[in-house]
């Protein structure tokens, strides 16, 4: 009866109705995947209307939905040497990205809103975005690139999971999560060493220090992701039904570890000389 109520629904992008309070899967569906999404559309509406010729079936549905792109920032330990926070990071891309009200026009009743922002061909941008320049408390600018972005371990994961052929799983977000932990130790590590140099020698310059802390905890950082990817490299050939739902957590955790390994030795002393090597 609700059904035959609602009246005309071209207009509306999905309508559903339930007729219990817990959703329930529906008895049929079927997944088509494709790298070009212009073929997987193609393919879900001939899909869809030849299911719609058969008699019996209604409330067809999928969930071919571009939705919007999302990027998490997070600050890196340049971005926190630097003074940096999430909070102000995140009002400075909104304001350039989103847009800035800088006036308020009374026209009769209404009321316009003037807002200050990016050009759409820049807002639109991934390597505008990346190459950014965010205000320091300090005072002078630096990239978005050098001291927030896409987390190093993340990357690695799905990079991994593309080299070898495995899709992402829920096993591989906790692989991720396990790599991280060992990312942030290893940081630590280098950085506490850094830390300790430049506050014994107050006339250290930043490259020295970087450069002296990098040799001083190569070893630990190296030895650490090594021994691990040698002990769990075996399990990428595990075929056995018991242990097959692990090969992603492994994929992540190696690709994770490779990727964060060469960020710590090497990029990671280059930011920090870049911010502290800026002050100097």
């Amino acid at each position: 009866m609700w059904r035959q109520g609602v009246g005309d629904t071209s207009f509306v992008e999905k309508l559903e109705i339930q007729a219990t309070r817990l959703y329930i899967r529906p008895d049929v569906a079927y997944a088509l995947k494709h790298d070009d999404i212009d073929v997987l559309r193609a393919a879900a509406a001939e899909f869809h209307a030849h299911l719609e010729a058969v008699p019996g079936l209604y409330e067809l549905s999928d969930s071919l939905s571009l939705g919007k792109r999302h990027f998490e920032v997070h600050l890196t330990p340049a971005g926190v040497a630097a003074g940096l926070t999430l909070a102000g990071i995140g009002a400075q891309l909104r304001a350039n990205y989103h847009g800035v009200e800088v006036q308020r026009i009374q026209r009769g009743h209404e009321e316009i809103k003037v807002m200050l922002k990016y050009l759409e061909d820049r807002r639109r941008s991934l390597s505008e975005l990346s190459m950014e320049r965010v205000h320091r408390p300090g005072g002078g600018e630096v990239p978005l690139s050098t001291v927030a972005g896409i987390p190093i371990a993340l990357a690695g994961a799905i990079y991994s999971h593309w080299i070898l052929g495995w899709d992402l799983t829920g096993m591989s977000i906790f692989g991720v999560i396990a790599v991280a932990g060992v990312v942030v130790n290893d940081t630590l590590v280098l950085l506490d060493r850094y830390n300790t140099l430049r506050r014994d020698d107050a006339n250290i310059p930043a490259i020295a220090a970087a450069a002296a802390a990098t040799r001083h905890r190569f070893r630990a950082v190296f030895l650490t992701s090594l021994t691990t990817v040698l002990g769990l490299s075996p399990l990428l050939y595990e075929r056995s039904e018991e242990l097959l739902l692990m090969v992603p957590f492994v994929v992540s955790m190696l690709g994770g570890l490779v990727f964060s390994s060469v960020f710590v030795l090497f990029f990671l002393p280059t930011l920090v000389m870049l911010v502290d090597g800026r002050r100097e």
